[in-house]
């Protein structure tokens, strides 16, 4: 039993590693399809409530988000397949006895590489990689924002007694990063750990190590600041959500709606082109009326930087509503089991999430799935023994 434990646990080890670290950044691959990956993310997690839950009222809802899935204008034969992918990790996670312990090591192990990959890059040593990220080191992800999530995210396979003397690797990563969502995801996660782990002594101590390490960010490496372009592509987006709140614009339109209104370098071809891909042009009409020059700016903004913003978007109040459900309560579930360790992992999925678009990152999306299914795995159990009692 205990080989065949091993064995399973380390093909799930290898599917982290394949999903997370197999596909370099300079090729195409699954995480440069950002408009199909979010759309995959929310299919794979309403699917994997549903099958959790077992509730027919959840099964209406994922009804409803494959309906809005069906008609993304960028649905390629790799969005069936990455759904059925994470679908599928999910099952098999929840179906077989994992040794946790190599599978966090599979986590601490990708973000070890990760900084490897950016000690290179900064030293110039990898310049097959350096000419793709312009001068910054972001390891084997896309880009840096990418990089500090995935730390964020996976910082918390450190919080172990025999890993915690690795933590240095992840703050080494997040410094060369210059990237504060990590940051401030990782504070929240390390916070929520000590306020349920220490006692009252050691818990200040923390805290105060935890203030301490976000002022010398703030002092060295990269200000705390409030990123004012961010929060006018946030106004943005909820101006056009507002206009159709109830079932949203539909996958796949954000990367052409927004754009067509508030790019101001974008040539006539290039409008007419993303013009030509929307599809409630009523309503697009009547959004063009509510732009003013405060949303016009210089970057092309493909993405809300907000998933909960761009949930709202896309899937309307109803999809907003039962995105939020399946994290909170899972979310929930955590907070009741032995293993914190997918608690503050998920705790920093949601925080980052805030800042940034993680769920359409494909490697992010395969950790968060590997959450969720840890946490449902006990979940499940608990309620058993307590149905048995």
């Amino acid at each position: 039993m205990l080989t065949s434990k091993f064995s399973i646990t380390l093909l799930i080890s290898l599917i982290l590693f394949a999903g997370t670290l197999a596909i370099v950044p300079n090729c195409i691959n699954l995480r440069i399809q950002r408009p199909v990956n979010f759309n995959v993310f929310m299919m794979a997690a309403t699917g994997i409530y549903a099958f959790f839950k077992r509730d027919i009222f959840v099964g209406l809802l994922i009804i409803y988000t494959a309906f809005l899935s069906l008609q993304n204008i960028y649905i390629t034969p790799q969005f069936y397949f990455s759904i059925f992918g994470l679908i599928v990790f999910y099952l098999y996670i929840s179906a077989v006895e994992l040794d946790r312990e190599i599978i966090y090591d599979a986590l601490v192990v990708i973000a070890a590489l990760n900084f490897i990959a950016q000690l290179f890059q900064f030293f110039g040593i990898a310049d097959f990689m350096w000419q793709i990220t312009g001068g910054e080191t972001p390891g084997l992800m896309s880009n840096v924002n990418e990089t500090s999530a995935l730390y964020a995210i996976t910082a918390p396979a450190f919080f172990r007694r025999n890993r915690i003397g690795l933590i240095p690797v992840v703050i080494g990563g997040l410094v060369f990063a210059h990237s504060r969502q990590g940051v401030v995801a990782l504070s929240v996660a390390v916070a929520v750990a000590a306020i349920l782990n220490l006692k009252r002594q050691q818990l200040i101590v923390s805290l105060a190590g935890i203030l301490l390490c976000g002022i010398l960010f703030h002092a060295f490496v990269k200000p705390f600041t409030v990123d004012g372009k961010r929060i006018a592509v946030w106004g943005t987006t909820l101006k056009a959500a507002s206009l159709k709140p109830i079932a949203g614009w539909g996958f796949g339109q954000y990367q052409v709606v927004i754009p067509s209104l508030t790019a101001k370098n974008m040539t006539p071809v290039q409008r007419s082109m993303l013009y030509d891909s929307i599809r409630d042009k009523e309503a697009f009409q009547k959004l063009s009326t509510l732009i003013t020059k405060e949303d016009i700016r210089d970057e092309v903004f493909t993405q809300a930087h907000n998933e909960y913003v761009e949930m709202f978007f896309a899937m309307g109040i109803i999809g907003l509503l039962l995105g939020l459900i399946v994290l909170i309560d899972a979310l929930l579930d955590a907070r009741l089991q032995q293993d914190k360790i997918p608690l503050y992992g998920l705790l920093s999925v949601i925080i980052v999430c805030l800042f940034s678009f993680s769920l359409h990152i494909f490697p992010l999306a395969i950790i968060t799935v590997l959450y969720l299914a840890l946490i449902h795995i006990q979940a499940e159990k608990i309620d058993a023994h307590s149905f048995n009692e």
